[in-house]
């Protein structure tokens, strides 16, 4: 098993010396995942997925909230938004459980709509 520490604390340096930090960032996705775009299930049914190759982290900010960038397997590049366990509602990529979800509600109000316009096509025979 490999097991990483990471200090806290302080450090006080004289002198030449040169150092480095390392902060754990935790990420929902990590590469191997297979993500779903968001948008063509929602608007077009379709369960579109990707393969996450790398997940970069893109700037920083004093109260330590780090934006994560997404590398797909066809080289391109999907902000998820914020670091956390939990997913970002506004985040252009969801997992199968939410993407499978978002394409039944779509052929479900699809299938109503074409219903109701064929009803109204019918002739009346009362």
């Amino acid at each position: 098993m490999d097991y990483t520490y990471v200090g806290s604390g302080t450090l006080t340096l004289y002198g030449c010396a040169s150092f480095q930090t390392y902060y754990n960032i935790l990420s929902l996705y990590s590469p191997g995942d297979i993500l779903y775009i968001k948008r063509a299930a929602m608007n077009y049914g379709i369960m579109d997925a990707i393969g996450v190759k790398r997940v970069d982290v893109v700037g920083s900010s004093s109260n330590y909230i780090y934006t994560l960038v997404i590398q797909d397997t066809y080289n391109a590049f999907w902000n998820i938004g914020m670091s956390g366990f939990a997913p970002n509602p506004a985040s252009p990529l969801v997992d199968f459980a939410t993407a499978q979800a978002l394409c039944i509600a779509y052929w479900t109000a699809k299938i109503e709509t074409d219903l109701e316009y064929i009803n109204c096509q019918l002739p009346y025979t009362g």
